[in-house]
């Protein structure tokens, strides 16, 4: 069983992942890990083509409590936002949200990450808002994907 050093290995797999389909041309895949993440998903938004891909790190629940090494079964959120007045504009992508979602859906259901692990799809939340920032006029239409996979957790921490 491969370990995981960290939770960070599995979120860039699934960049990359995301990153390499050709049906997804152009469109920013965004790592939770960014510095100023809300800056890069407006920047990608509005200046962009009006749709990103942000990949996050959810929710870990204890499946071996008396394990050694924590295991645990992990969730990978991937959001879809899109701003379909731009997006289906001139300089945007033209497929809509839903579209990329299932696009999402089908590269990372039962996605090998790493040798005898995969990542399962649990479910799709539609969000639509009314905001981006300080602009309260502006649609963006979000679609959050809930994947599931099992890690474990063998990070060095430098104590015996």
């Amino acid at each position: 069983m491969a370990a995981l050093k960290t939770v960070d290995d599995l979120r860039a797999a699934v960049v990359r992942r995301l990153e390499s389909l050709p049906v997804l041309p152009g469109i920013a895949v965004i790592p939770e890990d960014r510095q100023n993440i809300t800056t890069e998903i407006q920047k990608a938004l509005g200046m962009g083509r009006g749709m990103v891909i942000i990949v996050y790190t959810g929710n870990a629940k204890n499946t071996a409590p008396a394990a050694p090494i924590p295991q645990c079964d992990l969730e990978m959120i991937i959001e879809i936002a899109e701003i379909p007045a731009i997006n289906r504009g001139a300089t945007g992508t033209k497929i809509p949200g839903a579209e990329v979602a299932r696009y999402c859906v089908r590269a990372l259901h039962q996605y090998a990450w790493t040798p005898g692990r995969c990542l399962t799809f649990q479910e799709q939340e539609y969000r639509p808002e009314q905001a981006l920032g300080s602009n309260k006029k502006v649609q963006v239409v979000q679609y959050f994907l809930t994947f599931k996979t099992h890690v474990s957790f063998d990070a060095e921490i430098g104590v015996i």
